[in-house]
């Protein structure tokens, strides 16, 4: 086994990534009760527990052999097809599906795609025969060809209509831009914003972050060598604490970013109406760029708002379909700017940084090309695979009743969770942070000998901030983050019931 730390242990929950920690506890669990008794609850994908919709990945699975049809030696859908009417297309798949399909298979998925086409043409305002060209042009949904680098403007239009379900502030399709997962976008303000492009965050700026939060958040903003400041969140209620709010808004030193992750990871809460607001406030009175994260926004009811709702002109929203589609490996997330932000942005916040007549929006763009700062040589080819495009909107168009259920099954694990380890949490979903007690243990030793009796958790320590860390090393080095989302209910008891029995025995 690797260590990443030379003791006993292989690792140090102070100095250690703990992304690569858990690797290490999945060695020990592994080891100890073999892989399939292994209860890991360190990861946030959950493709190992609940598995992506079946209708998507059924319908999607169609699509492409619908594309074979389509565009194939002896036939190019754009010139042989695209003039001819839904109904004449329709026939020739009929066809087609006759042949491939039993006949209960084959009418329902020609019900799926006849129901897709409607939704999307109805959503867009396209015809039925668009809807077909945009999807097998240039076996587009095979990945034929190379696709917008911003989208497919179909695709965009749907997402935006969904968007706009919820925000209060409607989003256009062109506000849209897609990346291949949250991360690029994380990846591409930092590389927009930073020494690479514009300059305008550079080494000593100060920028304020949530605390505990996402740990690579903390990673970029501290090798990058920026002022930090945290506003501290209790990882029992999800309670911002209001006297580092403050502190944060006395401070001499303008505060050119915010970070917000909302819902919160690791602690799982959403943020409440009233706490926006006054972050919001926050921002207007240090006039910052506001870059807010809500990957796990639809796991909340419809009610949850965003920081979009309080402060449209500074934010810049991620997003991305891979959580509430339980597909991480889709790698489709997407930033959207509306046209508002990207307004007062550029005029208001960068602008002496942008060149003339350059504008946030184009900057942010190019910023998601590797290398190369924002003179996107590789915007071209920087785009999310139409595969995992369509696969997206499949999930979207067609299985929302199974969103539903996902997310009630996972509101299920985490009453579980809560209820046998007798933890006071309420409200969190997806994950939660609990401390594992007795520490006059080494935390490290707790961790590795529940691995051993088949439980993984992931350390949290390194969640939160250095400053909150501070003279505050005992209060959080035994605290952990578990994601139940990725076993099933069955497990998650399990996990809770060993863990509650081990601590017991301590």
């Amino acid at each position: 086994m690797e260590k990443l730390t030379d003791n006993e242990y292989g690792f140090d929950i102070n100095k250690d990534n703990p992304f690569q920690i858990f690797r290490i506890l999945q060695h020990y669990a592994v080891e100890s009760v073999g892989v399939e008794r292994v209860i890991d609850l360190s990861r946030g994908d959950p493709g190992y527990g609940f598995t992506p919709s079946r209708a998507g990945r059924e319908f999607l699975s169609f699509l492409v052999m619908v594309d074979s049809c389509l565009n194939n030696n002896d036939a190019r859908y754009i010139h042989d097809s695209r003039d001819e009417s839904f109904d004449d297309t329709l026939k020739k798949i009929q066809g087609f599906t006759e042949v491939v399909y039993t006949k209960e298979v084959g009418d329902a998925l020609l019900s799926q795609l006849e129901k897709f086409v409607s939704e999307v043409a109805n959503i867009t305002s396209r015809s039925k025969e668009d809807v077909l060209y945009q999807m097998f042009k240039a076996s587009t949904v095979s990945g034929g060809t190379y696709h917008q680098p911003k989208g497919e403007d179909m695709v965009r239009e749907v997402i935006a209509h969904t968007l706009s379900k919820r925000l209060k502030n409607p989003i256009k399709p062109h506000e849209v831009n897609f990346t291949s997962g949250a991360n690029h976008a994380i990846g591409a303000v930092f590389e927009a914003l930073g020494k690479e492009g514009l300059g305008y965050l550079k080494e000593g700026d100060t920028v304020a972050i949530g605390s505990p939060v996402y740990a690579p958040y903390n990673h970029i903003l501290r090798t990058r060598g920026f002022n930090i400041k945290s506003f501290n969140i209790d990882y029992l209620t999800g309670e911002i604490d209001e006297e580092s709010l403050k502190e944060i808004e006395e401070s001499d030193d303008r505060v050119k970013m915010i970070l917000i992750i909302d819902p919160n990871n690791p602690t799982g809460f959403g943020a409440t109406g009233e706490q926006l607001e006054r972050l919001a406030k926050l921002a207007e009175h240090h006039n910052s760029l506001i870059v807010s994260d809500e990957v796990y926004y639809r796991f909340f009811p419809s009610e949850k708002e965003s920081i979009v709702d309080y402060a449209p002109e500074r934010t810049f929203r991620i997003d991305a379909l891979t959580k509430i589609e339980r597909s991480a490996g889709l790698r489709f997330g997407f930033f959207t700017i509306s046209d508002e932000a990207n307004d007062y942005i550029t005029e208001n916040i960068l602008q002496d940084y942008l060149s003339e007549g350059e504008h946030f929006r184009h900057t942010m763009h190019f910023a998601k090309s590797p290398g190369g700062g924002v003179e996107g040589y590789f915007q071209h080819v920087t785009f999310v695979p139409a595969l995992c495009q369509y696969m997206g909107l499949a999930h979207t168009i067609l299985a929302e009743d199974e969103q539903k259920q996902y997310v009630e099954e996972v509101s299920g694990n985490m009453k579980a969770f809560t209820e046998t380890l007798e933890l006071n949490h309420t409200g969190n979903m997806y994950y939660i942070i609990f401390d594992l007690g007795h520490p006059e243990i080494p935390a490290e030793k707790k961790l590795v000998e529940l691995a051993k009796r088949g439980v993984v958790f992931i350390p949290s320590f390194r969640f939160f901030s250095e400053g909150q860390r501070k003279g505050n090393e005992d209060k959080y080095m035994h605290t952990v983050r578990a994601s139940v989302v990725n076993t099933s209910l069955e497990n998650v008891a399990e996990a809770a019931r060993i863990t509650k029995e081990y601590l017991n025995q301590l």
